[in-house]
């Protein structure tokens, strides 16, 4: 861990809770060293029971969150907003991203029940006062409701996360849009200009992402446009060790409009394979009746070294049409894709 010249700048515990309960009941230990050219982090952590350790990922820039992760956000600007954060988990896989200096305020209420009350660890409130995000026009005031192009307002009266680690959620929504001109929301159906508010009612719910399989699902029902929308969606994954990971969201909304009615529907696949921390491949599936068109996208990712990437990727889409002559998964379709395109490319760092 010490290069020649190094200089040891900070040696602390952690506060991360974990603790070996083995002889003399060692902690979590953190080191922070560097030297005049980088910073050097290094962490030991303990558990108590190894099979308990949490370790699902191995893609480079997956979502490390759902396991067990250290993560370090170096404030180099010491604004107190801007920053870059690394993350990596047992597997040894690695995120990292940068914030760019962004305000962020919400209001919500954080309860912590009596233990073991009915499983749940901490309920998350969003009540009386909603989360909101409101668009005006470029000439417009975002104080004056009648410049607004959309706005979304959301109420949470209950919500929380249970000892498992799994989420749920019941969200008040009140929606407003204001299309200037008609457009078609559907294939048959348009909707005409105007000025739209509309009420919604949704419950949500969600197996934690740190087993090897998880589901969720969302039902939400109320106004859409002057008329009314319930829909259902239902997603699931399932994870091997951190190289493989298989996931599908099926979603199908009922829409009854006073221009008509229609129902929509989309599935999507996604495959993922880690050969190790810096090789992988992706590979995406969507399939949508309101288009009736199926679209695929492949994607193989190398770093050969930190800062260099080089990349493979396929699109293609294929026609569903009953009406069209060949459509998706006929063997003539796949001769004759909507679209598609090969992008072989190849990112090099050049430091000083």
């Amino acid at each position: 861990m010490v290069r020649p010249g190094g200089r040891r700048i900070r040696s602390s515990s952690c506060g991360s809770g974990n603790r070996w309960r083995g002889p003399g009941d060692r902690t979590d230990r953190a080191q922070v060293l560097r030297d005049d050219d980088a910073l050097y982090v290094a962490v030991r952590a303990y558990d108590s029971d190894v099979r308990e350790i949490r370790a699902t990922q191995l893609r480079r820039d997956a979502d490390l969150e759902v396991d067990d992760n250290i993560t370090l956000l170096v404030d180099g600007f010491h604004d107190r907003r801007s920053g870059f954060v690394f993350r990596t988990n047992p597997n040894g896989a690695m995120w990292d991203a940068q914030f760019a200096g962004i305000w962020e305020t919400t209001w919500h209420i954080d309860f912590m029940p009596r233990r073991h009350l009915l499983g749940i660890l901490q309920l998350d409130l969003q009540f009386p006062i909603p989360s909101w995000a409101t668009i005006a026009a470029e000439t417009g005031s975002l104080l004056r409701t009648r410049d607004w192009e959309t706005a979304n307002f959301e109420w949470r009266p209950l919500g929380g996360t249970f000892q498992s680690g799994a989420r749920f959620e019941v969200n008040i929504q009140r929606v407003f849009d204001a299309p200037p001109a008609p457009f078609e929301i559907f294939p048959g159906v348009t909707v005409a200009p105007g000025r739209y508010w509309w009420t919604r009612g949704e419950l949500q719910y969600e197996m934690p992402k740190s087993h090897p399989v998880s589901l969720g699902g969302l039902v939400s029902w109320g106004g859409f446009f002057g008329g009314h929308d319930t829909a259902v969606e239902v997603q699931g994954e399932w994870r091997s060790g951190g190289r493989i990971v298989v996931g599908g969201l099926l979603s199908r909304s009922r829409v009854t409009l006073p221009e008509g009615s229609f129902t929509a529907s989309q599935l999507t696949g996604r495959l993922e394979y880690a050969l190790n921390t810096r090789t992988s491949f992706l590979g995406f599936g969507q399939y949508n009746t309101e288009d009736q068109r199926v679209d695929f996208n492949l994607r193989f990712r190398w770093i050969p070294r930190i800062g260099d990437d080089v990349y493979v990727v396929w699109n293609s889409g294929y026609t569903t049409d009953p009406t069209a002559p060949h459509r998706f998964p006929s063997w003539r379709t796949l001769r004759n894709p909507l679209n598609g395109a090969l992008i072989v490319k190849a990112v090099h760092r050049f430091t000083p």
